[in-house]
């Protein structure tokens, strides 16, 4: 997690998530993108109001072994979300200071997103092939 400015005056957190490949066939449409709050309010709009995700970027790229997604979520979001437990505590980012069950809901409700149309969401492309059945 680093820390960045943010275009709205507040500062905003890198998050960078590594997905595992399912290699199944939703993640052959899957094409890098990279998007800016700035250029698409509507659609930022769209995923705050859907996962509570405040987000100023997000960059996906699909490399050989794994889904590359990078956002940058508010730090007021995070609080929020419950991810930051303490707003009060030093460092803000601090390991102690993070609930990591609810990072992962976090993350997972973010890449289940369709950013793209026509393309499926990062996450259930990822996970697509990874049911009990399947893996038996």
């Amino acid at each position: 997690v680093v820390e960045t400015q943010s275009v709205r005056q507040e500062n905003a957190i890198g998050l960078v998530c590594n997905l595992k490949r399912s290699n199944g066939g939703a993640e052959r449409n899957l094409r890098s993108f990279s998007m800016a709050a700035q250029f698409y309010a509507p659609l930022f709009s769209q995923v705050t109001e859907s996962t509570g995700a405040e987000l100023e970027n997000v960059v996906y790229t699909k490399g050989q072994s794994s889904h590359y997604f990078v956002m940058t979520p508010t730090h007021r979001c995070l609080i929020d979300a419950g991810v930051i437990m303490d707003r009060t505590y030093k460092p803000l980012l601090g390991p102690e200071n993070i609930d990591r069950e609810k990072l992962d809901a976090f993350i997972r409700k973010v890449t289940s997103f369709q950013f793209k149309d026509g393309e499926p969401a990062v996450l259930d492309a990822a996970t697509e092939d990874l049911s009990p059945a399947k893996k038996s």
